[in-house]
Parts: structure tokens; C-alpha cells; sequence
């Protein structure tokens, strides 16, 4: 499941000869990108997370093509599908930690753009702090379904371990999964569409400071 990561400045060169002076506008755009610096670890956890959910669904497959006739079988390839799992929650819980951290250092640019004096950058940075909120509200809703999916796939590869297991809790568990995915495939989409949004704007504030120090 691709997620969109926050880009960092196209206009960095362009604003080095303004770098000694103490514009308040400058301050915010260097803050801004030690924010795309904190999701680091963020960006990291992205191949090797997809990785796991495609080994996942290797595992699942054979499961099902295996059938329960094949009992043994079926429980070892189970017990590795649940290994995957606890791999993919240790990252995903690395993953919201980055993301935490770029969030909590957007709450201390208020302070900076406060000292602004361009009415107009002072605005475009204030759009920008009201997009990083809602991008983590996006993540955030993000997570709570990513969470509820892994939970629940721990409970089905117990079931297939589980010798008295009936089909039809079989199914009842996997059409619980199917709707908690749709949940986060949808989640997903919405993350992506604001850290798309944001990036976009946060370079129109970067061209908007480098103009106002060329000018």
C-alpha cells in the first residue's frame, strides 16, 4: 500500500543568497524542512511494509489453496503468516512515531510566522500549518484502521491453527477483514491526497519567500 511522503524544498539553492539574512519567513522555510527531515523514518518503512503485506497475501493464498483437509500444513503456514503480521505492526508503529514527530514540530512554527511582516507569506504559511494538521488527522484515521486490520489478522491465522475452527467462522472473520481494509484502502487514498496537497503548497510558500528576497 503506497503512502505519499512530504517532499523537500525544489527551491533551495535559490534562497542560499538570502541565508545570512534574518528574514522571520526564512526561519519558517528552514523549519519546514527539518519537518520533512523528521519523516525520515517515515519514508523508510514504506518498501520494506509493502514487502510484508505481499509476503502476507503469498502466505494467505496457500492457506486457501491448501484447504483444511490439509490441517498440519495449513497451521504451519499460519504460524508464519503471523510472524509476518507482528513484523508489519513493529513498522507500521515505527512508521506512526515518525509521523508524530513531524506533526509535534509543526506546532512550533506558530511562534515564527507570528514574526512574518508580508501579510500575504504570513498567510501562505498559515495555509500550510492547517494542511499538516489535517494530514495527520488523515494519518491518524489511517493508522486506527491499519491497526484494527492487523489485530484482525492475527485472529484469523489463529483460527486456521485452530483444529475445531468451522467454516463459517472462517468466513466470518476474513468478510470482517475484507471491510476493515476497505476502510483503509479509502483512509489511504485521503492520506495521500493531503500530503499531495501540502507538498504542492509548501512550494508555492518557498517560491513566495524566494521572490519577496529577490525582489
Amino acid at each position: 500500500m503506497k503512502k505519499y511522503i512530504l517532499t523537500g524544498a525544489l527551491v533551495t539553492c535559490m534562497l542560499t543568497a538570502c541565508s545570512e539574512s534574518s528574514l522571520p519567513e526564512l526561519d519558517v522555510y528552514e523549519s519546514f524542512e527539518e519537518i520533512v527531515a523528521e519523516e525520515k523514518a517515515f519514508s523508510s518503512q514504506q518498501e520494506p511494509l509493502t514487502e510484508l503485506e505481499k509476503k502476507e497475501k503469498e502466505l494467505y493464498d496457500e492457506m486457501i489453496s491448501l484447504g483444511m483437509k490439509e490441517q498440519e500444513q495449513v497451521k504451519k503456514v499460519a504460524s508464519r503468516a503471523s510472524k509476518v503480521v507482528s513484523e508489519r505492526e513493529k513498522r507500521i508503529e515505527k512508521e506512526k512515531k515518525s509521523i508524530d514527530k513531524s506533526y509535534y514540530k509543526s506546532l512550533e512554527l506558530e511562534a515564527e510566522i507570528k514574526k512574518i511582516e508580508d501579510q500575504q507569506v504570513k498567510k501562505e504559511a498559515r495555509k500550510l500549518i492547517i494542511l499538516m494538521n489535517e494530514r495527520y488527522v488523515a494519518y491518524e484515521n489511517l493508522y486506527m484502521f491499519y491497526k484494527e486490520g492487523i489485530e484482525l489478522d492475527k485472529e484469523l491465522y489463529a483460527l486456521f491453527q485452530n483444529e475445531g475452527v468451522t467454516l463459517d467462522e472462517l468466513e466470518g472473520q476474513i468478510t470482517e477483514i475484507n471491510n476493515t481494509y476497505e476502510k483503509i484502502i479509502n483512509a489511504n487514498e485521503e492520506f495521500n491526497r493531503k500530503t499531495q496537497e501540502y507538498n504542492e503548497k509548501k512550494q508555492q510558500f518557498y517560491k513566495k519567500v524566494n521572490n519577496r528576497n529577490t525582489n
